[in-house]
Order: C-alpha cells, then sequence, then structure tokens
C-alpha cells in the first residue's frame, strides 16, 4: 500500500453510511428475512442508533487528524497543472464528503505566469506562493471541521 494510501486510510469513515446499507441489505439482495432475522436487525437497528453520534464524532475527529497530516506532507505532494487560462496547485488532502481526494488551489493565470511546467517548479517563490495558497485553504476547512466537532460535542 502506497504512501498516499495509507494516508488516508480512515478506518470509522463513513461507519454510519455503512451501517444502514447493512440494515438494509436484504432489500436490496431480495432476501425475504422471516421473524427470527426480523427481531435480530431490529435489535442491531436499535444498538447502532444509540450508537451514530459518537460514530459520528469519532469520523470528525479522524477526518482532521488526516487533513492535518494532508497539511504536514505538503511539501513532497504539491502538484502545478494548467487549466485553459489558470495555473493551479494541488495536494493530496481528505474531505470525508468528496470522492475526490485532493484540494486544489489557483496560484495565477497562464497569462501572469506561464504555461511551462519545468520553470513554474523549478522557481522557489512560486512554489512557496502555491503551497501558502493551499496551506491557507486547508486551514479553513479544518478550522470549519473542528467548529462543527465542537458543536456536536458528544
Amino acid at each position: 500500500m502506497g504512501r498516499k494510501n495509507k494516508l488516508l486510510l480512515t478506518p470509522f469513515n463513513s461507519a454510519t453510511k455503512r451501517i444502514k446499507e447493512f440494515i438494509d441489505l436484504d432489500e436490496k439482495i431480495g432476501v425475504i428475512p422471516g421473524d427470527e432475522l426480523s427481531e435480530l436487525i431490529e435489535v442491531y437497528k436499535n444498538n447502532t442508533n444509540l450508537l451514530k453520534e459518537e460514530l459520528n464524532y469519532i469520523e470528525g475527529v479522524e477526518e482532521i487528524i488526516t487533513q492535518m497530516r494532508c497539511q504536514k506532507l505538503i511539501e513532497s505532494e504539491i502538484k502545478i497543472f494548467v487549466s485553459q487560462i489558470y495555473v493551479y496547485a494541488r495536494t493530496t488532502f481528505y474531505r470525508r464528503d468528496y470522492q475526490i481526494k485532493d484540494i486544489r488551489v489557483p496560484v495565477g493565470t497562464v497569462e501572469e505566469l506561464g504555461d511551462d511546467m519545468s520553470i513554474l517548479t523549478s522557481d522557489p517563490l512560486f512554489m512557496e506562493n502555491a503551497r501558502d495558497k493551499l496551506w491557507m485553504y486547508m486551514n479553513v476547512i479544518i478550522d470549519n471541521n473542528v467548529k462543527t466537532l465542537i458543536k456536536l460535542n458528544v
């Protein structure tokens, strides 16, 4: 498993979603549960409902930890690319409600910076600017997640 895959390993990610999928599985696969299975599913459902708030809180803590780890590795993960008229910086970043596991910020326009990646990536001032913009955007997301977590206060 590569470093990026290990970095984004989040054991509790979407635990509440997977619990619901497990509860609803019989209908999805065409199983008629019967009395005994229905009773067990109801016991499972009632007990997991008690855990949902705590699991949601743990998922939030896990998300922030993973985001902070991504931030610590920004220097080695940063990539530069051009899309239409803008030059963007991106790096690995985890957000549990997003499929894409990176974050992207515009650094400037092609008109002002050019589109030669080798020149841009070898320019220490450009790379510092790109890193700073990514870092600031990451901080905004992390700060919002911390505020959300404080509100949950399980």
